[in-house]
């Protein structure tokens, strides 16, 4: 019987690493036990970069592209993602904490075991990405589209999830108390959620609109003479 979502695992990391500082990202890099403090992407492109068991600190990324990115036991700390494409990435036992990615593209991208905290990833770009234990934590993920997305045994806790788009998204076995649900597009998709009781109003207009109720009263009650 699910007694709620499933712990997210955290990164395995080293105590001691290896210092990259200044590192250019190419295509087909491999790293593995590093601290990143300084990186810039081989002309704001590269693919298939493979990064196990580091710790990246204040990067700078905006609109780099980053496609095929895989990262497994990685932390990202304070990072500068707005407008990066990520998409297809893979990504394993990975924390982003304080990271600003508004407008970040994670389509298609593949993950367990994630926590994103206190991140800004208003209008980014989720669609058809396929996360488990998956924890999202007092973020801002305002106008993101979901569209076709699979969460699934994760927590959306205190995010701000206003007009996001979730048509055709599957959140089983997902936490969102605390989450702000203006204006969601596609709330049917939020079968097999749990919410807190102060959600439901907020959630009910949205939710009718999904499954087509109309809230008339103009109709009466009284039956026809």
């Amino acid at each position: 019987m699910r007694t709620g979502p499933v712990a997210v695992a955290t990164p395995r990391i080293a105590p001691v690493l290896d210092d990259c500082d200044g590192i250019v990202l190419e295509s087909d890099m491999a790293l593995e036990g590093v601290r990143i403090t300084n990186a810039k992407v081989d002309g704001d492109e590269a693919h298939d970069v493979d990064i196990v068991g580091s710790r990246l600190v204040g990067l700078r990324l905006t609109a780099a592209r980053l496609d095929r990115l895989r990262l497994m036991d990685v932390v990202l700390d304070g990072c500068e993602l707005s407008g990066a494409s990520l998409e297809d990435a893979n990504l394993v036992r990975v924390r982003f904490e304080r990271c600003r990615m508004t407008g970040v593209s994670l389509a298609t991208a593949r993950g367990r075991d994630l926590t994103f905290a206190d991140c800004k990833l208003d209008d980014a770009n989720l669609g058809m990405a396929d996360l488990e234990r998956c924890d999202l934590l007092s973020c801002d993920l305002a106008g993101a589209d979901l569209t076709a997305s699979r969460l699934v045994d994760s927590r959306v806790l205190g995010c701000r999830l206003d007009r996001c788009q979730l048509t055709k998204a599957r959140f089983t076995g997902t936490a969102l108390n605390g989450s702000t649900l203006e204006g969601i597009l596609g709330a049917d998709a939020l079968c097999g959620c749990s919410i807190g009781s102060d959600q439901v109003v907020a959630l009910a207009v949205p939710l009718f609109t999904a499954i087509d109720i109309t809230v008339d009263d103009d109709l009466g009650t009284d039956p026809p003479a």
